[in-house]
């Protein structure tokens, strides 16, 4: 088995070294020997580190394997490199299905992680055991380190909904490969907020324990075989070894549930049309905050809010300095008739109201695990750190004028698209991907 990851490479060849059994073909020996080629998110990289032997040994199959994250693999697949498998986060397993990269019936849920904080080994651990004490936890923090992609676009949306975005990110590390564990251990950085696998598999690094149950989030780690593999058959093959009892064990260990299998609905109403009968959608009156003229105006246009599953508490409300850094604005998702539209109360008033990116609400339903099918679109602020980081990480516009406040408007988990007001009109900057 061989492993190629960022800045370490470790080959297995005591397998290849042994002759081959003396009845095996020269045929059979050649397709026995040919390698599955394995793009990989790290945690499942950990994982075949310690299974991947025992599916070789079984299959006679030889397994290279790249870890790494998606836009890295985005370059290697537009440089013509090829794979036979691709294994990463669902929502970029299903963008390359889309681009027709990765076929679709092969479209397999391995694995799923929530997301933890871990500090030096031996090094005092904060009070995360609720939502106030994990954000003094951040406040109190020296310095701190997340991902760009995968939990990190998850937590940068949770800071800003937490209000302590431009606090903590002041002093955030956001590495560009898939070594927040790796900082902590060296002491480079206080606290790491990644994913439980990273944690409990890397030496030099204790876990202070999973975020806490109202702001949880998990990621699924998802596989699909290349439409252009070589040996689709031995990727499958893989697959279902992945999808085992064996691999469900060591999964555990490392800090991963086995990917619940998406429920077969029963006969009966069609289970996407009952979700979205079933969003939950708030009345102005419940956002007490809200300035009096917004909320009057929000009855009168017969406005809700919709709110998602995975966030506890009244949301989808905020304000923010969206036309210059001079002024409060307020932004609502109002939903009505079944599509939400984003409206912005310039100074919290009426006399100006913009309307921003009316979708169906069915458009934002997705299968959320165990949870069943819900409601995922959130809207947060996009503070001026927020807005520079995006657009360096994907090639987006940066605005001329010195930045103030924009939209980020999110299908969790999937992509975002950030609403910027300049020049008296709205413009599209870079979101996460």
């Amino acid at each position: 088995m061989r492993f190629l990851i960022p800045s370490v490479c470790i080959v297995n060849v005591l397998a290849a070294q042994q002759p081959a059994p003396p009845t095996t073909s020269v045929n059979a020996i050649a397709v026995a020997r040919r390698p599955i080629r394995v793009w990989t998110s790290r945690a499942i990289a950990t994982l075949l580190a310690e299974i991947g032997p025992d599916f070789e040994q079984t299959t006679g199959y030889k397994l290279t394997i790249t870890s790494d994250l998606p836009p890295a693999f985005v370059r290697r697949a537009n440089a013509g490199e090829s794979f036979d498998l691709l294994i990463s986060m669902s929502s970029t397993v299903d963008d390359w299905i889309k681009d027709g990269r990765v076929v679709a019936g092969t479209r397999t849920n391995i694995a799923r992680s929530g997301i933890g904080v871990e500090v030096r080994t031996g090094a005092p651990k904060p009070d995360i055991s609720s939502v106030e004490a994990f954000k003094r936890a951040l406040l109190n923090a020296k310095s701190i380190a997340y991902l760009r992609v995968g939990s990190g676009i998850y937590l940068a949306g949770l800071l800003e909904r937490l209000g302590i975005a431009d606090a903590v990110n002041a002093k955030s590390t956001r590495p560009e490969t898939d070594i927040v564990s790796e900082l902590v251990a060296k002491g480079e950085v206080e606290l790491g907020v990644v994913v439980l696998t990273q944690i409990l598999t890397t030496p030099g690094v204790d876990l202070v324990g999973p975020l806490p149950a109202e702001i949880q989030s998990y990621l699924t780690f998802t596989g699909g075989v290349s439409a252009s593999s070589r040996d689709p058959d031995a990727a499958k093959q893989l697959l279902e070894f992945l999808a085992g009892p064996a691999a469900a064990r060591v999964m555990r260990a490392q800090g991963m549930d086995p990917a619940a299998p998406i429920p077969v609905p029963p006969p009966g109403p069609d289970p996407w049309v009952e979700a979205e009968r079933k969003i939950i959608r708030l009345a102005p009156s419940a956002f007490p905050s809200l300035p009096r003229a917004v909320r009057a105006e929000l009855e009168r246009r017969r406005c809700t809010i919709p709110q998602t599953i995975e966030i506890a508490g009244p949301h989808n409300v905020i304000s923010g300095h969206f036309k210059n850094t001079k002024q409060v604005d307020w932004a609502v998702l109002c939903s009505r008739g079944g599509s939400s539209t984003v409206l912005v109360f310039w100074r919290g008033g009426v006399a100006r109201v913009d309307s921003l990116g009316s979708s169906r609400d069915a458009g934002f339903l997705q299968m959320l695990g165990p949870q069943g099918i819900g409601f995922s679109r959130i809207i947060s602020v996009a503070s001026r750190k927020f807005i520079l980081d995006h657009a360096r990480e994907y090639d987006g516009p940066i605005p001329a004028e010195p930045i103030h406040d924009g939209i980020n408007d999110a299908f969790a988990g999937k992509a975002s698209g950030i609403a910027y007001f300049t020049g008296e009109k709205w413009i599209g900057l870079a979101g996460a991907d």
